[in-house]
């Protein structure tokens, strides 16, 4: 059998084809994302550069970096949305009682342990007080649909199609 690209070994997958091998995916979506300090480590083991862009802030997943793609023949990469034209309520009050803090545009307050934290949790609902449906309407509701989320989808699908062997 001949070694298949990624795009056809995944493309072989979906259709219930055989394939070469089992794709591999890391990294492409949430689910399948690695904490900072495990890909830290991964990345230290393997002799490659030790740095890493944090992808979700919140989780602490962050970007695997091409030379790893290449290392483990990882098959899918990932095109995550871009960050919204308009803010929201977000904002980082930054470091009290020894945790690191933050609010994300829904109005969720999120918090990490400045030593040995792996992830923010979660410590405040902005409608946890919420008792009727006016209380949810006069909520300031961020734009779902705003489209910087997804402008940026078919410039980096263009990109990895030229740059990548998918």
């Amino acid at each position: 059998m001949k070694a298949f690209t990624s795009y056809e070994r995944v493309k072989a997958a979906l259709e219930h084809r055989e394939e070469d091998r089992i794709p591999f995916d890391l990294g492409s979506a949430a689910v399948t994302g690695i904490n900072k300090n495990a890909l830290l480590s991964l990345r230290k083991y393997l002799g490659l550069t030790e740095t890493v862009t944090i992808r979700d802030k919140i989780t602490q997943i962050a970007h695997i970096g091409d030379d790893l793609i290449d290392r483990l023949k990882i098959d899918i990469k990932g095109v995550p949305p871009s960050s919204p034209i308009q803010k929201g309520l977000c904002e980082e009050p930054g470091i009290e009682s020894g945790y690191d803090h933050l609010i994300d545009e829904w109005g969720m307050g999120w918090r990490m342990p400045i030593t040995g934290g792996h992830y923010y949790d979660l410590f405040l609902s902005p409608l946890a007080s919420a008792e009727t449906i006016a209380d949810v309407e006069k909520y300031p509701w961020p734009d779902a649909l705003d489209p910087m989320r997804s402008i940026s989808f078919f410039t980096m699908m263009v990109q990895l199609w030229r740059h990548f062997r998918y």
